[in-house]
C-alpha cells in the first residue's frame, strides 16, 4: 500500500476510511477504546488518531462503549427512607 492509499489527500467522509474501519473492527471485536487506539496506531504509525477519535467513531457507528462497571449500592428499606427524607429536607430548605 502506498502513502496515498493510506492517507488520501481527499477527505473520506464519515466512517469509510481505513483508520476508521480499523478502529471499528477492533471495537466490534470487543476491544476497549484504548486497545482500539493501539491497534490503529500499530497499523497506521503516522496517524494522528487520538482516543477522542475512537470515541467519535464509536458514537457515529452506534457502538456503545462500556466504562468500568460499578457494583450497585444496596440499601435496606430503612436506609432508603432515611436518605430519601434527608434529600427532601435539603430540597425544601
Amino acid at each position: 500500500m502506498t502513502q496515498g492509499e493510506l492517507f488520501p489527500t481527499k477527505k473520506i467522509s464519515g466512517l469509510k476510511g481505513p483508520i476508521a474501519q480499523k478502529a471499528l473492527e477492533s471495537l466490534r471485536a470487543g476491544r476497549t477504546s484504548k486497545q482500539a487506539l493501539a491497534d490503529v496506531l500499530e497499523a497506521f504509525p503516522e496517524a494522528k488518531t487520538s482516543i477522542k477519535c475512537i470515541y467519535w467513531y464509536a458514537s457515529k457507528a452506534g457502538i456503545r462503549l462500556q466504562g468500568k462497571a460499578q457494583e450497585p449500592v444496596k440499601l435496606t428499606e430503612e436506609e432508603f427512607l432515611q436518605n430519601f427524607d434527608e434529600e427532601n429536607e435539603r430540597a425544601i430548605a
